[in-house]
């Protein structure tokens, strides 16, 4: 699986079932950009033995503003 300009790209450990949702979803995020219109979710899975790897892929607008906010959620998490 490749992206669209090559810079990212993920080896599934077997062929991957699709599934997509146009509608996606709405996330409130509670920070000051927020909220977030997670549209077009597309999902491959794919498992292999005791390999099971799962991508969500979702188009949204300004995506570095929601990743920012991500990240800052995640790393008030690393300690619990």
């Amino acid at each position: 699986m490749q992206s669209d300009n090559g810079e990212f790209s993920i080896e599934m450990p077997a062929d991957p079932v699709y599934f997509y949702d146009p509608d996606g979803f709405y996330f409130n995020g509670g920070g000051p950009t927020g909220p977030y219109n997670f549209k077009e979710m597309q999902m491959l899975n794919a498992s292999l033995e005791k390999t099971y790897m799962s991508v969500e892929i979702y188009s949204m607008l300004n995506p570095k503003t929601y990743l920012n906010e991500f990240t800052e959620r995640k790393e008030g998490f690393e300690n619990h």
